[in-house]
């Protein structure tokens, strides 16, 4: 496994130290995985793939605070227009139609999730934990 690119470092320290801050126990685990661990990351490209997991659903004042949150994180880190960062429950993280939110494009909305095994898939071949149990969701 290469090292997270010097680009991406501080995207990536910067979600490490503020999720916390804003979900405080809520807050399970924070993953990194695809092509930024790999050969495959170009610079002028490619995204930066992220899951956070929670305990329980963002409720309206968390959801608020984590959007104003990243949006004004985008102002001084051009790389978290680039983040891909899917917010998962952690007891439905493989079961499609559960609760999510995702931030892509520099934007945070609520959806549900596929349920997409591909994303665990790719996480446990060449992933990486940032926060929480190593195993992303094996702990459910």
């Amino acid at each position: 496994m290469q090292r997270i690119p010097d680009a991406v470092s501080p995207v990536l320290a910067e979600l490490t130290h503020g999720l916390p801050n804003l979900l405080g126990t809520n807050l399970v685990g924070l993953y990194v995985y695809g092509s930024v661990l790999d050969s495959e990351f170009d610079p002028a490209g490619s995204d930066v793939d992220c899951i956070a997991v929670t305990q329980r659903a963002l409720d309206e004042a968390a959801f608020g605070r984590l959007n104003e949150w990243l949006t004004d994180a985008a102002t001084e880190e051009p790389w978290f227009t680039r983040l891909q960062l899917l917010f998962l429950v952690k007891q439905g993280v493989l079961v499609e139609d559960r609760w999510a939110c995702l931030y892509q494009f520099g934007v945070l909305k609520r959806s549900g999730s596929d349920g997409n095994p591909i994303i665990w898939m790719d996480f446990f071949q060449r992933g990486r934990t940032l926060l929480g149990p190593a195993d992303g969701v094996a702990s459910n």
